[in-house]
């Protein structure tokens, strides 16, 4: 994904210095044309680098409203990277485990600058609580120790029986997957807690998951038989779990 973001925006650049050569063979001269070539690639550099520094701010700050009305003493660093995909996701540290990015802090939340523009601003707040809450239930941890687990049983089963392994290899998939799928029921009705406590309005995951559910319902047939192997719920079910939160 990194690698995908990083090719658009060099198509982006791309696309700026061919109007800028247009831009020249219609000037009067080199000078002008350096002119403008500076200006517009600085323009856009400065606001790029503005908006992702506006973003990391209201998160940092919302993070630490979060801790501060959770309890959670960890410290807790933020990302936000210039990928034009709407994601978004947290981990912690794990024992043994070496993570580039967690130097000096205990979790990390990454936002990408896509998740940033598509969320209005109860949405946003949804996504950063959703995260926090990952973080303060620590599932990266439990993950962590689970998709080990996977690894040994693949290998046991295939070793066992060979093809046929694939059959409870599956099985045993399909039960990962349905406890990754809680633990985001979990932090979506943690977030709704959170966000309720600190006076925010938690209707803004509601919001995003109708704006998010339009490409899961574009997917059809397909889409409901691989939702055995997602590490998400449905965004109807999560829905409807946000209602309910609402209504108490």
């Amino acid at each position: 994904m990194r690698r995908l973001g990083i090719l658009i925006l060099v198509v982006k650049y791309m696309v700026i210095v061919t109007v800028l050569v247009f831009m020249f063979s219609v000037s009067s001269g080199f000078k002008e044309f350096l002119f403008w070539s500076f200006f517009l690639l600085f323009s856009n550099l400065l606001f790029n680098v503005a908006y992702k520094l506006n973003a990391w701010i209201y998160t940092k700050k919302l993070v630490a409203r979060l801790c501060k009305i959770s309890g959670y003493k960890g410290k807790i660093k933020v990302k936000i990277l210039s990928l034009p995909f709407a994601n978004a996701f947290a981990c912690s540290k794990i024992p043994g485990v070496s993570i580039p990015f967690l130097k000096g802090a205990d979790a990390c939340i990454i936002l990408t600058t896509g998740i940033v523009r598509k969320c209005n601003l109860d949405e946003l707040n949804f996504v950063i609580a959703h995260e926090f809450s990952h973080i303060y239930r620590n599932h990266s941890r439990s993950t962590f120790c689970w998709n080990k687990f996977m690894g040994f049983s693949f290998t046991f089963f295939l070793y066992l029986f060979g093809i046929f392994g694939l059959i409870p290899i599956t099985a045993v998939l399909g039960i990962e997957r349905s406890r990754m799928r809680k633990y985001e029921i979990e932090a979506d009705s943690l977030a709704c807690e959170f966000l309720t406590k600190l006076g925010y309005s938690c209707k803004g995951g509601e919001t995003l998951f109708k704006k998010l559910s339009k490409d899961e319902e574009e997917g059809g047939i397909l889409a409901k038989v691989l939702s055995f192997f997602s590490t998400h719920p449905s965004f109807k079910k999560r829905i409807e779990n946000l209602r309910k939160r609402v209504k108490r």
